[in-house]
């Protein structure tokens, strides 16, 4: 399966083999989050795989989903994860999740899509 779209999140496999997620302009929960593990457990090639996500201008998290992204059940699916942000408010959020919660993977945020799959490159080990 190449494509998944799960109706808030567009979900692919790149010629690469990194998924490529694309997160809408929505508030995400923990439901949220795990459909999107579920999705890249379709499409997945490996145990783990390298993920990229794009957030929209208004992409969020609520509070929830910011506690269960620091879970290590969180991480099950991934080597590393990077976020191609927007907004100053998901750069905030994004620092607080990293530096003050933590996560299972390494995990980094960019405003360029080609210095993230460089970093995501680097991580596969």
């Amino acid at each position: 399966m190449n494509k998944i779209n799960i109706g808030h999140t567009e979900l692919s496999m790149r010629e690469d083999g990194i998924v490529e997620v694309i997160a809408s302009n929505n508030v995400y929960t923990v439901d949220d989050i795990k459909a999107i593990h579920g999705a890249i457990a379709q499409i997945k090639k490996k145990e783990k795989e390298l993920i990229l996500l794009y957030a929209e201008q208004f992409t969020s998290l609520d509070q929830d989903a910011r506690k269960y992204l620091s879970t290590k059940e969180s991480g099950a699916h991934s080597i590393a994860e990077a976020y191609v942000i927007r907004a100053l408010a998901q750069r905030i959020l994004m620092n607080f999740l990293i530096r003050v919660s933590g996560t299972p993977v390494p995990v980094r945020f960019f405003t360029d899509t080609e210095e993230a799959v460089k970093w995501l490159r680097s991580m596969n080990v």
